[in-house]
């Protein structure tokens, strides 16, 4: 397995990594496979030839990155591996690649891990394209936000309790005199 990505998503991939290796797969990821003192153009096009899979990273960042690109064309147009695009963030595809397999990360990571090995053990035919747009959530987050939006209604009702003290104040020293 090739692993194209941006540098920004090094934590991500440097655990996904480790997670697929776990699992039994070879990963060909450039920071633990590039030979000081070698180009390194050289050895990543040999990294794309000896793979049989390039696990494309997608992000703003890697979309709009000069070396993924060349790395992912690369690919479709001299190779013709398998590629499978790993959502880590909805971004606008270029349209090359929406034939593309493709495994959503942006919610469950351990949901989209198990999905992603199970796809790298058997090819599938995907049914519905790769999101471009949206944010993806766990349940969690979305009863949290919910939870605070309450609260926070809520609390816009006794807002006027903060008045009280300036307005029954002057009243009573009104009375008092």
């Amino acid at each position: 397995i090739f692993m194209s990505y941006s540098r920004r998503e090094t934590g991500f991939v440097d655990d996904l990594t480790y997670r697929l290796e776990k699992a039994g797969f070879n990963v060909w990821l450039d920071y633990r496979r590039l030979i000081p003192g070698t180009p390194w153009a050289g050895q990543i096009d040999k990294g794309l030839k000896e793979s049989d899979v390039v696990l494309l990273v997608v992000s703003k960042e890697s979309i709009n990155s000069k070396y993924v690109d060349k790395e992912w064309r690369h690919v479709l147009d001299f190779e013709h591996k398998r590629v499978i695009m790993v959502i880590f963030e909805a971004v606008k595809l270029p349209p090359e690649l929406k034939k593309y397999e493709w495994v959503d990360f942006r919610g469950s990571y351990e949901a989209g891990l198990k999905e992603l090995i199970s796809q790298l053990n058997s090819p599938i035919k995907e049914a519905a394209p790769a999101p471009e747009t949206g944010f993806k959530a766990p349940l969690a987050v979305w009863l949290t936000a919910a939870l605070a939006l309450y609260v926070g209604l809520f609390s816009l009702l006794t807002f006027w309790t903060i008045l009280l003290p300036w307005v029954l104040i002057p009243l009573a020293w009104r009375v008092i005199k």
